[in-house]
């Protein structure tokens, strides 16, 4: 929008409505988006995985995981002007980031950091993995490194055009509505399913819960055989279909902590963003 009103127009605009904050749109997912005022194109088809301002390129050379500036900023990075020309007069600039779900720009085609046994880097390897193997599309781990250091490394990197404050959204474990699959009816009224269905058992939440002496191989197994029952449409006794800490506890006792210790996952990264952040960055998250 701001392409193509132009910026001078764009803040005589908000300044016309009274407004002190301007929030601008770095990362986006992906989905369509709904254009009301625009002269022409009224949906909007945003590039998968792009970001909406220029990366400094130096400063991801060595990472797996890298953003990609969608063409849009090829032709004009709102973020490299508008935050300072917005103080001027007296706006406050906030910057969005909404992390998932995620899909790999196109082009990307990173590898692991040169030498002879350099290999190609997929992606879709930090997702989500639950206790049947199955991953989860476009939902990268929390607990992944890799993950991790490309959420605090974006924020970082955007902070560099002036912003004064961002909102993380979507950036934590997923909660997922599997009754929408097709084949899913058989869990729509069973939500401690639907909820385990999407808990994550990939390598980097194991090692949390193995830290935290939480015997992972038989917890998981229970998991698996709780949803099979359900998904069966076993009609003997099954433990309560809540997914409340009591509920959950009736699935294998050590459960819950393996869920607090996902909670930590989430709680440290922001933690961890906020250690590496300028401090007159104010930051406001929203994982789920």
């Amino acid at each position: 929008d701001i392409a193509e009103e132009g910026l001078e127009q764009t803040l005589a605009q908000v300044a016309s409505l009274g407004a002190t904050r301007l929030s601008l749109t770095a990362a986006w997912p992906g989905q369509a988006v709904m254009r009301p005022r625009a002269p022409a194109q009224r949906l909007h088809f945003p590039e998968c995985g792009a970001v909406y301002f220029k990366p400094d390129k130096a400063g991801w050379k060595d990472a797996r995981l890298r953003p990609k500036a969608a063409d849009l900023v090829m032709v004009e990075d709102i973020f490299a002007t508008l935050p300072v020309r917005a103080q001027r007069e007296g706006l406050a600039v906030e910057a969005r980031v909404v992390l998932l779900p995620y899909v790999p720009p196109a082009a990307q085609t990173t590898v692991e950091p040169a030498g002879p046994e350099a290999k190609p880097f997929r992606p879709e390897t930090l997702y989500v993995r639950n206790a049947f193997g199955d991953r989860l599309p476009g939902y990268l781990c929390p607990a992944r490194e890799d993950v991790r250091r490309y959420l605090i490394d974006l924020v970082n990197d955007l902070a560099r055009s002036g912003v004064e404050s961002v909102v993380l959204e979507r950036y934590g474990f997923p909660l997922f509505d599997f009754s929408r699959m097709p084949g899913g009816d058989v869990i729509a009224d069973a939500p401690a399913a639907q909820f385990l269905m999407g808990v994550c058992f990939c390598d980097a939440c194991v090692a949390r819960g193995e830290a935290m002496n939480i015997e992972i191989s038989p917890l998981a197994w229970r998991v698996r055989n709780f949803l099979e029952r359900v998904l069966s449409g076993e009609s003997g006794p099954v433990p309560p279909l809540t997914a409340s800490p009591d509920g959950l506890a009736e699935i294998d006792e050590l459960l819950p902590a393996y869920l607090r210790a996902r909670n930590d996952i989430v709680g440290t990264l922001v933690r961890d963003l906020r250690s590496e952040l300028r401090e007159d960055v104010k930051v406001t998250a929203f994982p789920g």
